[in-house]
């Protein structure tokens, strides 16, 4: 048996079939390691090819996942890795939007800086600038003004 198993990989590895390649194209471990803030294990899934947009069954992406959680080196390494800073939810958030939730001005900065729309509305006709001042946000308010949001009525 042990020989027909170093068979079987030795005819499947030339052919690229390796255990990275296999788990990276599985979004699951994406949204683990970003759900779980292990750094190093999201760098390794990337570099073999993983997608920075993998999305879960609700239609969350791995951005907004490390937004909502706050993981601030997580959500540098996505988006250098290519990940939607727009792409928004069934219900049309953004990760903007759900930083505008929980009024994290730094992550507002970087996800603006890699060309988030400032003025996306979600389903609900909600721009961020709306949220943050809904969620009681003043500084996120302040800072999403002067970054050009407009106030909406």
């Amino acid at each position: 048996m042990p020989d027909r198993l170093l068979i079987l990989f030795l005819l499947l590895v030339p052919g690229g079939c390796t255990p990275s390649s296999t788990v990276s194209h599985d979004p699951g471990t994406v949204l683990k390691a970003v759900n779980g803030n292990h750094l190093t294990d999201l760098d390794s899934l990337l570099a073999a090819g993983a997608d920075a947009n993998s999305v879960n069954q609700d239609g969350i992406t791995a951005l907004m996942l490390a937004v909502r959680a706050g993981h601030k080196v997580i959500i540098e390494r996505l988006i250098e890795a290519g990940a939607n800073v727009n792409a928004s939810t069934p219900s049309e958030r953004t990760a903007l939007h759900d930083t505008a939730d929980w009024g994290d001005l730094s992550i507002a900065a970087m996800l603006l800086e890699a060309g988030a729309e400032i003025e996306a509305r979600d389903g609900a006709g909600m721009t961020p600038l709306n949220r943050a001042a809904w969620k009681k946000k003043p500084q996120l308010m302040a800072f999403l003004s002067e970054q050009g949001a407009e106030a909406c009525t």
